[in-house]
């Protein structure tokens, strides 16, 4: 008797107040592109509504039913909230809506070594969930994994198309490279992503991962620094320990949530030049050209792209090779090159930079991360000789600047606190605002409880 009383009631609360069970999208957060036509749509109790649905708060005339399809165009572009009611009860949804119609290459910086002078020595902190996309106890150094020896992370990129970042990881274990895709949801797809923390140290369920890609398994297993020019991603998987052989692989990532590998390939296992390759710049060039640096530890190898389209692929007889040994130094600068990533930068009057991100704890960074880290920063001006970059080029150290994640900066915690925001010696990138200037990206090796955890170096303070 209870029971039916009890159901009697609900049913009354339901025909009165509405009750949502589910939506279609599941996600929180999207990215959408213009001429993309989606439908969102809810399951409610009882099922003849009534449904009301708002686009940034303002109420969408003649959606009343339990479907909505949105269609933006290229005016769209920007953050929207959809929400849907059904009774008292709604649901809602944060786009990001991009511009699928855009194309073209990296912004110019129109003075790179004062951009470089003005990044901030201490970084913002960022994180975001993994969302179970990596299986435990993968990327972590727990002891089943091996204490993550040679399963690490190792290149990051922010991309141009939404508030999103891409990952580059090395797992020996499996012998696979990957990449993850992450967006940071709460964050705008413009200017400086700023702290996703708070308080808590937690970031909001909308920054997570939302892809992982394996792009390489068996020999090339070490996926390395990456490099993105526009939306094209070059990146380096290798042996390094026994056959040191690589490639290098091409990703059009136009549309985050769907990586598309390329053909092109840069094949170091055969050939004119056949050697591991830690990590990798891409720049287009004035002509339209493509250029591509492979550094393996001790030589910088030059490739040029065949035509201006990726897809015609690079020359691989013609290459230039560049020794440290070459390297010019600027006055009161330390010697060396050294590097865990490479980032082209291209400056309006056509001069060509080359920023390297490395720490001072080597190779021991990944093993005993304890150890304080010195993130360094180090740049460069790439020049060749003629009109072709074809022979040896001539490099020389420009700057050479110091950063942290501000660990430091609280007196409870040791500076060698664990979980890291940030490590040159593991992921680091560069990236070209399109409004100008500079901004650096890093993230440690490991996870931990669940989340990737990085920071964010931008010239602006004005973090939301």
């Amino acid at each position: 008797m209870r029971t039916n009383i009890v159901s009697v009631l609900l049913a009354i609360f339901l025909s009165l107040n509405g009750c949502i069970v589910s939506k279609t999208p599941e996600e929180d957060a999207l990215i959408i592109y213009s001429q993309d036509v989606l439908t969102f749509c809810l399951q409610a109790l009882p099922e003849s509504g009534p449904y009301t649905w708002y686009l940034d708060g303002e109420p969408l005339p003649g959606a009343v039913e339990a479907c909505y399809t949105y269609a933006p165009q290229a005016a769209d572009c920007g953050e929207h909230t959809l929400v849907a009611s059904a009774g008292a009860d709604s649901r809602q949804w944060r786009l990001h809506v991009l511009d699928d119609t855009f194309e073209g290459t990296d912004p110019c910086v129109t003075d790179v070594e004062a951009a470089f002078a003005a990044l901030p020595e201490r970084g913002t902190r960022l994180a975001l969930w993994d969302e179970g996309l990596i299986p435990w106890p993968r990327y972590t150094q727990a002891v089943l994994n091996e204490i993550g020896i040679d399963n690490h992370f190792q290149g990051i990129q922010r991309l141009r198309k939404g508030p999103c970042v891409v990952i580059s990881g090395s797992n020996i274990l499996d012998r696979t490279g990957s990449i993850f895709i992450a967006c940071l949801g709460s964050r705008a797809s413009e200017g400086a992503f700023g702290s996703n923390i708070g308080a808590t140290g937690l970031p909001k369920p909308v920054d997570r991962l939302i892809m992982a890609v394996e792009v390489a398994s068996g020999q090339l297993w070490h996926a390395g620094g990456m490099d993105v020019e526009g939306d094209i991603l070059a990146i380096p998987l290798e042996e390094y320990q026994t056959d040191l052989v690589s490639k290098i692989f091409f990703y059009d990532l136009s549309r985050p949530d769907k990586p598309r590998r390329l053909d092109t390939c840069i094949d170091r296992t055969q050939g004119e030049i056949v050697y591991k390759s830690g990590a990798v710049a891409l720049a287009r060039l004035v002509d339209g050209t493509y250029l591509l640096a492979s550094w393996d530890t001790r030589e910088l190898h030059f490739y040029r792209s065949c035509t201006s389209e990726i897809a015609d692929g690079f020359d691989q007889k013609n290459v230039a090779v560049w020794h440290t040994d070459a390297l010019v130094v600027g006055e009161g600068l330390p010697e060396g090159f050294s590097a865990q990533t490479i980032n082209f930068v291209r400056q309006t009057d056509g001069a060509l930079y080359l920023v390297a991100l490395d720490g001072n704890n080597g190779d021991l960074g990944p093993f005993l991360p304890f150890l304080e880290i010195e993130n360094i920063a180090e740049l460069f001006c790439v020049e060749f000789p003629g009109e072709a970059p074809l022979a040896e080029p001539r490099i020389t150290k420009l700057a050479s600047r110091r950063f942290s994640s501000g660990e430091e900066d609280n007196p409870l915690l040791p500076s060698w606190r664990i979980p890291s925001y940030c490590d040159f010696v593991a992921a680091a990138g560069v990236y070209l605002p399109p409004q100008g200037g500079l901004a650096l990206y890093s993230a440690p090796h490991y996870r931990s409880a669940g989340l990737i955890r990085g920071s964010e170096f931008w010239e602006s303070t004005a973090y939301e």
